[in-house]
């Protein structure tokens, strides 16, 4: 880097000139000397160096693009074979399931009608025990009521005749005890 050289005596000079007091225009020169000292300014020879610089880290930059590149191409051709594989394992895969589904679905239909053929058989079955049971059911509905019209007929003759046993039994009871009243009397 090259420094600036700046004439002071001449920056003071023009300053006065303009009407500037000496020691503000010496404070100013010397304020301005001080700036370009510490400036840091690039010469066309540093900017032709830095540019050189820059070129080549762009060289060796295109350089490992190109092989990135070359080595993206490399894994994306394997990525596509790996995809086709992958696809053709898949297209069998879904063509076998899509066999076992239809296997499955006839499987089923097939199960559903004769479930179907089973219920309408249990269905009729069942009917046909259903009315076969309320037969039987009058049936002994009607043999209950003559067995109960029988057993109330006969007990309602047991009963006469146990009443009529009883007013017979009462009665001799009844001449037995005026006897043996009367005896009882005749002692007396």
């Amino acid at each position: 880097m090259l420094a600036v050289t700046f004439d002071t005596l001449e920056f003071v000079k023009t300053l006065k000139n303009a009407g500037v007091p000496e020691g503000q225009a010496e404070a100013l020169s010397i304020a301005v000397r001080n700036s370009h000292e510490t400036a840091e300014l690039a010469t066309k020879a540093d900017l032709r160096e830095c540019e050189s610089a820059i070129r080549a880290d762009l060289e060796k930059f295109d350089v490992k693009l190109d092989k990135l590149d070359t080595n993206l191409r490399h894994e994306m051709t394997d990525l596509r074979k790996d995809m086709d594989t992958l696809g053709s394992g898949l297209r069998k895969d879904i063509g076998t399931l899509r066999k076992d589904m239809d296997t499955l679905g006839s499987d089923l239909r097939k199960d559903i009608g004769t479930l179907r053929k089973d219920m309408d058989t249990l269905g009729s079955d069942l009917r046909k025990d259903i009315g076969t049971l309320r037969k039987d059911m009058n049936t002994l509905g009607a043999d209950l009521r003559k067995d109960m019209n029988t057993l109330g007929a006969d007990l309602r003759k047991d009963m006469l005749a146990l009443g009529q046993s009883m007013i017979i039994k009462l009665g001799s009871l009844l001449v037995v005890a005026i006897g043996a009243l009367a005896a009882v009397l005749k002692l007396l």
